[in-house]
């Protein structure tokens, strides 16, 4: 089951990236940024709350400890978010995926040190697969647009740590908050993204060039995609802490991250013209081994063959 909501999340995923790197075009600077996010927020919120009428009598109470949750989600959400879509901007899709993915660093140490996990030899080996495919990946990105600038890297270190933290608060919840609905979380999670995102729009102007009548059409055009990306970041936060019930972090979160960064890879190639190389070729095919590992079904291979 644990496996099954992992591939829902990451087609999921894939369908979030695509719709952002398409509006990362539209988005010329922070505070479209920042419009953009609250529009998917709003989407997000409104589908939490149908789901919650229909599934949980319409019930949206919650502990004091998973508001606490729920609002650090939020605040890390957002800035990871603002910065993927920035960072899309400029790097391919695949580099930008590869940050973003690699936040199951953050999860896994975590999970570890806090949580309690433990890592057996065959998970250890499948995250440094892991590790050697975004090393492949990196060398991908760099064979097409070079390194990265010092702007750039400050904003996929953000989408790194702010989504691992992220990521963390799903855990947390369905460690810590035992038997309220993932959807209580999810629906929550965005709503306290809102708040944030408001607080900080109150700072961050739109360019004074920009007449009313551009901003309105802008706004707009960005409904679509906030429409889809709304409904494709609610499955995937969803998913992702139901999953958490039947996986531990450490196998979780770097096989969740690693499937999509394998589906970026062949996505970019189909949508975006980015076509791979023997380096993304390698790295697709050392996370698919780090999903036999993790998953056991390697050891179950080997242990019919030597019967």
């Amino acid at each position: 089951m644990g496996y099954l909501l992992i591939t829902l999340a990451m087609f999921l995923n894939l369908v979030k990236a695509f719709a952002s790197k398409k509006l990362s075009r539209r988005a010329e600077c922070v505070a479209d940024n920042i419009d953009l996010s609250i529009l998917r927020n709003v989407f997000c919120v409104a589908v939490g709350a149908l789901f919650i009428a229909l599934a949980n009598g319409a019930d949206f109470s919650i502990p004091p400890l998973g508001i606490l949750i729920c609002l650090l989600s939020g605040a890390f959400m957002s800035v990871n978010y603002v910065a993927w879509v920035m960072a899309l901007k400029t790097d391919a899709i695949v580099f930008a995926s590869t940050a973003n993915n690699a936040n199951f660093i953050v999860v896994g140490v975590l999970g570890i040190f806090v949580f309690g996990e433990h890592l057996s030899l065959s998970k250890g080996i499948a995250i440094l697969l892991i590790f050697a495919a975004m090393f492949f990946m990196v060398k991908f990105q760099r064979g097409i647009g070079g390194a990265p600038k010092l702007r750039d890297a400050v904003l996929l270190f953000l989408v790194f740590l702010c989504g691992g933290i992220s990521s963390v608060t799903e855990k947390c919840f369905s460690k810590y908050v035992v038997g309220v609905s993932s959807h209580i979380y999810t629906f929550y999670a965005f709503l306290f993204a809102i708040l944030w995102l408001l607080a900080a729009r109150i700072f961050i102007r739109q360019p004074s060039a920009v007449k009313f009548a551009e901003r309105k059409e802008k706004l707009f055009g960005f409904l679509p995609y906030a429409l889809v990306m709304g409904i494709a970041i609610y499955g995937v936060t969803y998913f992702k802490t139901l999953a958490n019930s039947y996986l531990d972090t450490i196998v979780l979160y770097p096989l969740n991250n690693g499937l999509t960064l394998v589906g970026s890879c062949i996505m970019a190639w189909i949508c975006f013209k980015e076509k791979p190389n023997k380096n993304c070729v390698i790295g697709m095919i050392l996370i698919f081994l780090a999903l036999l590992l993790s998953s056991g079904t390697l050891e179950q291979i080997i242990g019919r063959l030597s019967a």
